[in-house]
């Protein structure tokens, strides 16, 4: 690419990433205002099953009925709230500097759990690099300075993601809650690649999110 070229690429890219922004806010927009409706029709539902219960009793179809249909606008909402947290994510930038390894801490319904402590962790010392809080969306983003890489490896990490026989310069997560109880320890490790941005979605199995501590 001739050298006068480079200001057009970064000029395209810059509106390709102004563009993929709006449209992820007019998703995140758009699914709000569904799940508003959404919620509307379910109280709806849950009026007209207390009229027929008294009418009819709990046993009647149309009650029966009722019944099936909150269940479904219920389960449609959840996933609703599930997508519009996901839509308001932003790929962050890379940076030379550090490995970017961002995402979700979510329970069994994908909603994102506010609160839980999650941690970098050095693999050969077990010891925390960086730790960041999840948001009421359950979104973290950790950023790991290539610093913790052994001194001696500048390999990239293209070269380095295959090595197994050291654990120096790899990391893996932890989460916690606020009385520093684990509730979640990754088996797959991170090759410091400077630069690379990483996303993760964690499922947890409960709930136990309060305020925010440092990890154990």
């Amino acid at each position: 690419m001739k050298q006068n070229d480079q200001p057009l690429e970064n000029d395209f890219i810059n509106r390709l990433n102004q563009v993929s922004q709006l449209l992820n806010r007019l998703r995140s927009e758009g699914l709000s205002e569904v799940n508003n409706l959404t919620t509307a029709d379910v109280h709806q539902l849950d009026l007209e099953l207390e009229l027929e219960v008294e009418k009819s009793g709990e046993d009647s179809p149309s009650a029966q009925n009722l019944k099936v249909q909150i269940s479904a606008q219920r389960l449609f909402r959840t996933r609703l709230q599930a997508a519009g947290q996901r839509a308001q994510i932003e790929v962050p930038k890379p940076k030379p500097d550090c490995l970017i390894i961002h995402g979700r801490v979510v329970d069994k319904d994908s909603l994102g759990i506010s609160g839980v402590t999650i941690s970098g962790m050095d693999i050969a010392t077990s010891s925390t690099i960086r730790y960041e809080c999840t948001d009421q969306n359950g979104y973290f983003n950790l950023e790991i300075p290539c610093e913790h890489r052994r001194p001696n490896d500048e390999r990239s990490g293209r070269d380095r993601v295959h090595e197994s026989n050291s654990d120096s310069g790899q990391v893996f997560l932890r989460i916690s809650d606020w009385n520093q109880s684990v509730l979640f320890t990754s088996e797959e490790t991170f090759v410091l690649d400077c630069g690379s941005v990483i996303y993760q979605e964690i499922e947890l199995d409960d709930e136990r999110a309060a305020a925010c501590r440092p990890p154990p």
